[in-house]
């Protein structure tokens, strides 16, 4: 398996050492996921977010993790939407105001996703950015409280800030994207890896190279554009 930074022109890939995402030529880039939080592909009329309480009912313990912390531990910890000790493993890892602002963000997004929410008709169709958009909106409060407030063009200046090789501070970087944002960066690394390996394969045989970042520009331009806007 052989992994490259590629340096595009908005060097997301490039920086912090690979943090922000690691391009797999034999499979797919570690795009940001915040688990059993929102997620665009199981967007949905019956879409659930993650309990907002301990299987076991009893207080939950605490820990020093942040909010969106916790909502990252759900993706590498691989927690399934039904997989309550995984939840709850990582619910525990929060300090108790983390834990609080988890709850609050879980419980306005289970609330907008429900029958009649404010987003359930907007999440019928989960390839679009409507639901996300939507959901930005509603849970806007908890969402920023909890920590999600970038959006994808300020995370190259989050990662920036992050040391050579510093894969955690690129963790938390991502895990501080909005939604829209989060959907946008994931367009932008798929469309950069999908020319990677098609249309920009002979220029970037030097991932480094003036001629692949050019290539990758162009190819990838829509997705740029939307990456910058708001």
């Amino acid at each position: 398996m052989r992994v490259v930074c590629l340096i595009s022109s908005i060097g997301l890939i490039a920086l912090a050492g690979c943090a922000s995402a690691e391009i797999n030529l034999s499979g797919e880039p570690a795009a940001p996921d915040r688990g059993t939080h929102y997620d665009p592909a199981k967007a949905g009329p019956d879409a659930q977010s993650a309990p907002v309480k301990p299987a076991d009912g009893g207080a939950p313990s605490s820990g020093g993790a942040s909010c969106t912390d916790i909502f990252w531990c759900f993706s590498t910890s691989k927690c399934a939407a039904s997989d309550a000790p995984c939840i709850d493993g990582c619910v525990h890892k929060g300090s108790a105001p983390a834990q609080a602002a988890y709850a609050a963000a879980s419980s306005c997004e289970s609330k907008a996703l429900s029958s009649g929410g404010a987003c359930a008709a907007q999440c019928q169709d989960p390839a679009s950015e409507s639901c996300p958009a939507c959901l930005d909106g509603a849970c806007a409060q908890p969402y920023a409280a909890c920590g999600f407030v970038l959006h994808c063009a300020q995370l190259k200046d989050c990662l920036g800030k992050c040391g050579q090789d510093d894969l955690a501070c690129g963790d938390r970087c991502q895990s501080q994207l909005t939604l829209v944002g989060s959907l946008r960066y994931a367009a932008v690394i798929a469309c950069e890896l999908s020319s990677l390996l098609g249309s920009c394969k002979s220029p970037c045989a030097d991932s480094s190279s003036a001629g692949c970042s050019s290539c990758i520009a162009t190819g990838c331009a829509a997705q740029y554009q939307a990456c910058a806007s708001p």
